[in-house]
């Protein structure tokens, strides 16, 4: 934050090398997002947790749309959590033949 190079960093905070220092503050700094965005998944699954519980029990009585938000907040928690195989995509190139034009008639 005080725009000090690695080097600084390394002699101040007694890093063998500036590689060192460098190493460190990359750590760091991934901690530093990693923890926000791992309390942000706390805090989502909980809520779904809880609307999970509201909808439940409504669901076992047939209650169809509680089973509709029921299967909506199983497929968010799925994807918050990574439990959801990658999904496939296909693609079709489809190429086709141009004619030859001399670049002389576009001048």
């Amino acid at each position: 934050m005080e725009g000090k190079t690695f080097e600084e960093i390394a002699k101040e905070a007694g890093y063998a090398s500036k590689q060192a220092a460098f190493d460190a503050v990359s750590r760091s700094l991934k901690a530093i997002v990693r923890e926000p965005a791992e309390e942000l998944l706390k805090l989502d699954l909980e809520r779904l947790d809880t609307m999970w519980g509201i909808h439940f029990l409504n669901a076992q009585a047939g209650d169809v749309q509680a089973l509709a938000a029921c299967m909506r907040i199983m497929e968010r928690r799925a994807k918050l959590l990574g439990l959801d195989a990658p999904v496939k995509a296909e693609a079709t190139v489809k190429t086709m033949e141009l004619p030859m034009v001399s670049i002389h008639e576009f001048v």
